[in-house]
């Protein structure tokens, strides 16, 4: 599967607008977690900290904090059918913010609340 990075863009309500991407193609399902997600955003991006990786809830609007494995998981069980599949980061960082508690020492995320809460 080829997975895009959509970073230094805007998030909306239910669109992100602006910035640019990176494709990372073949990438093995299987092998494929949050932690390697996070590898991507610092190796490939060279961020060290974010406000976070989203995918878009789709036609409900709004946008879903990955946080662990399991939104991964659930994330691309939900993309199977399609050639790509998108995680959107955000690059802006408020450090107001408490950072998540890090299961590895990767990426710092201090995730905004009015993009969790799709404003």
């Amino acid at each position: 599967m080829n997975i895009r990075l959509f970073f230094s863009g805007n998030f909306h309500r239910s669109t992100y607008s602006g910035g640019d991407s990176m494709l990372v193609p073949g990438v093995e399902l299987d092998e494929f977690s949050y932690t390697v997600l996070m590898e991507y955003v610092k190796d490939y991006l060279h961020f060290s900290e974010i406000g976070g990786v989203y995918v878009s809830k789709g036609k409900k609007g709004g946008w879903k904090l990955i946080t662990a494995d399991r939104d991964v998981l659930g994330h691309l069980a939900d993309c199977l059918a399609d050639d790509e599949v998108n995680f959107y980061i955000d690059n802006h960082i408020d450090t107001g913010i408490e950072p998540l508690p890090q299961m590895q020492p990767h990426v710092i995320v201090r995730p905004r609340k009015n993009i969790v809460q799709g404003r």
